[in-house]
C-alpha cells in the first residue's frame, strides 16, 4: 500500500474553527437548528433531531466477560480520529468490569484488556444511554462482542464484524487488482463488495434510527467521492462528536490522495480548503490541526508541516486563539522536523550497553536513525538497500541507530540476525506506545531520519533507503 497515502491518512478529525467570526457551538451542548436537512442523492441519511450534534452527560459502563480466566484489567480509551487516549481502567473481578459513572460525550470509544494493543474493540457511548452493559464471549474481542443493555451497541455488534469482513475483502481485491493485468474481473468484485457495504450501512441506519450509530454510518458514506466541490457535503463540521470517530481520518486520506496532486502546493491547497469548511467548532479545529500536523510530520513534505506550524499553530492563519494544549502537542512534532534537533535516544543495546544518540552524532558526519519492525513488509524489502547504503558510507562517517518497533524480542533478534544489521540496534518493546515512538511521533514504518554532526535533522524519508542514499551521494563524498 502506498505509504504516503497511509501517512497522509495520519491527518484525521476536522479542522479550523472560529476563523470566520461565526459563533462556535459549545462542545457538550445539543446542536441543531430544528430544520430537516435535504437528503443527499445516493445517501442513506440517519441524522435526525434526536442524534444531531454533540451531547455530554453521565454514563456508567459495565462489561461482562463470559470466558475462562477473564482476570486482569480493562482499559477504556476515547477516540480522537486515528488517536486514542486512556480515560480509565478497572480491575476485572469474577468476569465483571464496572467503570464508575463519568461525564462522556457522544462517540466511538475503545475497550482493551490487559493493555493488549492488538486486542481492542470499539464501543459506542452516548449520554442518551446513561447505563450501558456489554459482553465479550471470548478473550479475543473481535467476533465475541454483544450488547446486554444498549441499543447503540446492539446495532454496533450486528454491523461491525460484517463491515470488517467486507473491508478486508475490498482491500485484498484492490491489492490484487494493482498486481494483475485482468483489471476488469477485479473491478466487478470491488463494485460488488462496495454495493454490499452500502447496503449494510443503509440497513443498519434504518434498523437503529436516532442513534449515534446511525449518524456515524451516515458520515461513513461518501456519495461525492469523485466530486471535489461536494466531497464534504454529508459531514457536519459543526458537530464535535465527529472528532470521536475515524471518519475524517479515512475521508482525508482519500481527499489528499485524489486532490493533493502529490505536491506541496496541491496539499496546502487541500489544507486550506478543509480549513475553510471546518470553521465552526474549536474542538474540531484543534483535533484536525494536530492530526494533519502529526500526519505530515511523518512524510517528506516538510514544507507542508512547516506551513501548518507557521500559519495555523503559531501564526494568525485561523484568526482566533488556540489553546495552550494544541501548541504543547505541536512543539514535540516541531523537534523532529528537518532543521531541528531531535530528542536523545538512550535505550538498552542489543548485545549490551546503552545507546546514546547525541554521542553517536558527535562522532560521525551523519547518523541515520531508522524506525523499522520485524513484521513490516516494506522494511524487509528495503533491507538490502539499507545494508548497501551502510557498507558504502560507514567508512566515510556514517553511523546507523536502528529502532525496532517490536513487542516480541525473539522475532526482533531473529530479524536483526538474518538481515545482517551490524549497526547499533535497540527495541521499542511497547511498540507505538513506547517513549521513543512518542518522542519521534512514529506511527508507521519505515521512518528514516538523517542527522548531521551539529545534531540537526537534515533529511527524512518514509519510503526507501534509496532516498537517503541519493542525499548522501550529494553531501558525503
Amino acid at each position: 500500500m502506498n505509504r504516503l497515502i497511509l501517512l497522509l491518512a495520519a491527518l484525521t478529525a476536522v479542522l479550523l474553527a472560529s476563523c470566520t467570526g461565526k459563533t462556535a457551538r459549545k462542545p457538550g451542548v445539543e446542536t441543531g437548528s430544528g430544520e430537516v436537512p435535504q437528503a443527499l442523492p445516493g445517501l442513506c441519511d440517519g441524522v435526525t433531531e434526536r442524534n444531531r450534534g454533540d451531547k455530554e452527560g453521565t454514563v456508567q459502563l459495565t462489561v461482562q466477560m463470559d470466558f475462562r480466566e477473564p482476570g486482569g484489567w480493562l482499559v477504556l480509551y476515547e477516540v480522537e480520529g486515528k488517536f486514542s487516549f486512556a480515560l480509565d481502567s478497572v480491575r476485572i473481578n469474577r468476569g465483571l468490569a464496572e467503570f464508575p459513572p463519568r461525564a462522556l460525550s457522544r462517540g466511538i470509544y475503545l475497550l482493551e484488556r490487559n493493555h493488549e494493543y492488538g486486542n481492542r474493540h470499539p464501543i459506542i457511548l452516548n449520554p442518551d444511554e446513561p447505563a450501558v452493559v456489554v459482553r465479550f464471549s471470548s478473550p479475543k474481542f473481535e467476533g465475541g462482542f454483544s450488547a446486554v443493555s444498549s441499543r447503540e451497541n446492539e446495532g454496533l455488534a450486528a454491523y461491525y464484524l460484517k463491515e470488517l469482513i467486507l473491508e478486508r475483502r475490498l482491500m485484498a481485491s484492490k491489492k490484487n487488482r494493482s498486481k494483475s493485468e485482468q483489471k476488469t474481473a477485479f473491478d466487478a468484485l470491488i463494485s460488488r463488495d462496495e454495493a454490499d457495504l452500502r447496503q449494510l450501512r443503509c440497513a443498519t441506519i434504518a434498523a437503529y434510527p436516532g442513534t449515534f450509530l446511525a449518524k456515524w454510518l451516515t458520515w461513513k458514506q461518501d456519495p461525492f467521492r469523485t466530486d471535489k466541490a461536494r466531497f464534504w457535503d454529508n459531514l457536519d463540521f459543526t458537530d464535535a462528536s465527529l472528532v470521536r470517530t475515524r471518519v475524517m481520518h479515512e475521508r482525508m486520506q482519500v481527499y489528499f490522495q485524489q486532490y493533493g496532486q502529490s505536491s506541496e502546493d496541491g496539499l496546502i491547497s487541500c489544507i486550506d480548503d478543509i480549513v475553510a469548511r471546518a470553521k465552526a467548532n474549536p474542538v474540531v479545529l484543534e483535533a484536525t490541526l494536530y492530526a494533519m500536523l502529526e500526519g505530515f510530520s511523518q512524510t517528506r513534505y516538510d514544507g507542508v508541516c512547516t506551513y501548518l506550524l507557521d500559519n495555523y499553530i503559531y501564526g494568525e492563519g485561523c484568526g482566533a486563539p488556540l489553546s495552550d494544549a494544541i501548541r504543547s502537542r505541536a512543539s514535540g512534532i516541531r523537534s523532529v522536523q528537518v532543521g531541528h534537533v531531535p530528542p536523545n535516544i538512550r535505550m538498552p543495546l542489543l548485545g549490551g550497553g546503552t545507546s546514546d544518540l547525541y554521542q553517536l552524532v558527535e562522532n560521525h558526519k551523519y547518523t541515520l536513525v531508522v524506525f523499522w519492525g520485524s513484521w513490516c513488509v516494506e522494511c524487509q524489502e528495503d533491507a538490502p538497500q539499507l545494508l548497501s547504503l551502510y557498507e558504502k558510507y560507514r567508512t566515510r562517517g556514517l553511523a546507523v541507530l536502528a529502532v525496532g518497533i517490536d513487542r516480541d524480542p525473539v522475532l526482533w533478534e531473529k530479524a536483526v540476525r538474518e538481515r545482517g544489521y551490524k549497526w547499533q540496534n535497540v527495541r521499542a518493546a511497547e511498540e507505538w506506545k513506547s517513549q521513543v515512538s512518542t518522542d519521534y511521533h512514529v506511527v508507521s514504518t519505515p521512518v528514516m531520519l538523517l542527522i548531521d554532526a551539529a545534531g540537526q535533522i537534515v533529511f527524512k524519508s518514509t519510503a526507501s533507503a534509496s532516498e537517503v542514499r541519493a542525499y548522501l551521494d550529494k553531501h558525503l563524498r
